[in-house]
């Protein structure tokens, strides 16, 4: 008779337990549009289960965050959002060519809610004078296809970190950049464990021209100042519109080494 109980008090256990499961939305996306969540309060973190997917918060922006696909006919994956007043928003990922919609709000008359500024325009302007003139002490570098990116230097001002970088082509073909992401992700991961990242939104973030065949450029990339925690690194992709890709890891001794500099 216990047992009988037992039993009893087990299978209402999970039966109630499954009562408080929620299912997951369906959300398409696919690699040439950009999909727009919007929710009504700031996003505190995003996890995605797959590195078939690039996700970011846009600059300036706190509750907007921008899917793409990286290839097509990836396999189904998640997306989990969580947000400032502690919601839990879970989204199954699939791949579609053409998506039915492009922006999805997941809240009652959501709006785009805007950033607090950090920097203004002339105090960027004078730091990127400064740093035009500040020699390069680093080479941490990624290569793939002809292109070698490199970082030359990380500099702090008025707890603004500064990471100066070099792309030179030597191939035959044009690199013409699409975009350039930066995230905070897990140093060591394994096979069943998500990614767990965190987008960086730059506070200066320039428009990387194309780069002709065996031509470099420089270019410098500020973020309001951080910290990489040692089972943590910070990785820096950067891709061009016909597919070649370039991933930096950027862990936190390298970050240690930043120096100070000073308006002349």
């Amino acid at each position: 008779m216990k047992s009988f109980m037992l039993f009893v008090s087990l299978f209402s256990a999970v039966i109630g337990f499954a009562q408080t499961a929620i299912v997951s939305d369906t959300l398409t996306i696919t690699c040439n549009k950009t999909t727009n969540l919007l929710f009504n309060y700031p996003i505190s973190a995003a996890d995605k289960g797959s590195r078939d997917i690039s996700i970011q918060i846009p600059k300036g922006v706190e509750n907007v965050l921008q899917v793409k696909a990286i290839k097509p006919n990836f396999s189904s994956t998640s997306l989990s959002v969580i947000t400032a007043d502690g919601q839990c928003h879970s989204l199954i990922i699939l791949y579609a060519t053409e998506p039915p919609a492009l922006v999805y709000s997941f809240g009652k008359d959501s709006t785009v809610s805007f950033a607090a500024h950090h920097s203004n325009p002339s105090e960027i302007q004078s730091d990127l004078r400064t740093l035009s003139g500040e020699p390069g002490f680093l080479y941490h570098c990624s290569r793939n296809e002809g292109i070698t990116w490199i970082l030359r230097s990380i500099y702090i001002h008025n707890q603004v970190l500064w990471f100066s970088f070099l792309v030179r082509n030597r191939s035959n073909i044009d690199f013409n950049p699409e975009n350039i992401q930066f995230s905070l992700e897990d140093r060591k991961k394994t096979k069943r464990m998500a990614v767990q990242e965190r987008e960086l939104s730059p506070e200066h973030e320039p428009r990387v021209l194309p780069i002709k065949g065996n031509q470099s450029q420089s270019f410098s990339v500020s973020f309001h100042s951080f910290t990489i925690p040692r089972n943590k690194v910070l990785i820096a992709e950067m891709k061009d519109f016909s597919g070649r890709h370039l991933v930096m890891r950027i862990g936190h001794r390298l970050l240690l080494r930043a120096k100070q500099f000073h308006h002349q």
